[in-house]
């Protein structure tokens, strides 16, 4: 019946899923803040 077409989207979304975890190393970025300090000095233009 209709149920089983439902079920078979899920399948194909699931594939979707899986990009939004390769954005995962975007938060990479955040471990960085705690070395900020180093980095403002680089930004500062003495």
């Amino acid at each position: 019946g209709g149920g089983g077409g439902f079920s078979r989207e899920s399948a194909p979304a699931a594939p979707r899923a899986a990009a939004p975890q390769r954005q995962a190393p975007a938060p990479k970025p955040a471990p960085k803040s705690s070395s900020g300090f180093d980095d403002m000095d680089d930004d500062i233009p003495f």
